[in-house]
C-alpha cells in the first residue's frame, strides 16, 4: 500500500481498509436483502442493516416479522418467533423492556451478543438473566413453554420485573 501525501503529513489510504473491514455476517444480510425484501422495500431493508436498526418497512408487523426471519434463516440463527417466546416470557407486554427486546430481536444486524448488551441496562434484576438463560436454551429446545422457563429461572410471574417506565 502506498503513502498518500496531505500537505506535509504522509497518511496511509484508510478509506478501501475501513469499506473491507465490514464484518461478512452485515454484508449476508445485504445480500439477502434482495430475497428476503419485497421489491418496493429492498433499500429500506438495506438502510435498517447499515444503520442498525429494526426492520419496519412494511406497515404490515407480520411482513417485517417475515422479512427479519427470512434474514435468520439465511445467517442460520434460531427462528424469530423463538426469540420473541424470550421477550413475551421475560418481560410483561407494554414494559418499556418488553418493547426494547421485541426492538433488538427485530433488527437483523445485531448478533446474540449486541442484543443482550443493548437489553443489560433495560432494567436490574433477575429477568436480565433469565432472557439470557432464554436465549441460550432456546436453540435445543423445540416449543418453548413459558411456565417451564420461567420455574426454571425461580420466578412465578412477570410480578418481580422492576418498572422503569
Amino acid at each position: 500500500m502506498k503513502l498518500l501525501r496531505c500537505g506535509s503529513i504522509w497518511v496511509w489510504p484508510v478509506l478501501a481498509t475501513v469499506v473491507t473491514a465490514m464484518p461478512t455476517y452485515s454484508n449476508d444480510l445485504l445480500e439477502a436483502s434482495d430475497v428476503c425484501c419485497p421489491y418496493g422495500n429492498v433499500q429500506c431493508c438495506k438502510n435498517a442493516i447499515i444503520n442498525y436498526k429494526p426492520i419496519q418497512c412494511s406497515s404490515d408487523p407480520n411482513e417485517n416479522k417475515r422479512v427479519v426471519s427470512c434474514f435468520r434463516r439465511i445467517v442460520s440463527e434460531r427462528p424469530l418467533n423463538q426469540s420473541l417466546s424470550c421477550c413475551d416470557s421475560v418481560y410483561q407486554h407494554g414494559s418499556n423492556c418488553h418493547a426494547k427486546c421485541v426492538e433488538v430481536e427485530m433488527t437483523p444486524s445485531l448478533q446474540l451478543d449486541e442484543r443482550l448488551h443493548r437489553l443489560k441496562f433495560c432494567e436490574i434484576g433477575r429477568s436480565n438473566t433469565c432472557i439470557k438463560k432464554c436465549q441460550h436454551v432456546l436453540p435445543e429446545v423445540g416449543e418453548f413453554d413459558s411456565s417451564l422457563y420461567l420455574s426454571a429461572c425461580k420466578t412465578r410471574s412477570h410480578e418481580e420485573e422492576l418498572p422503569f417506565e
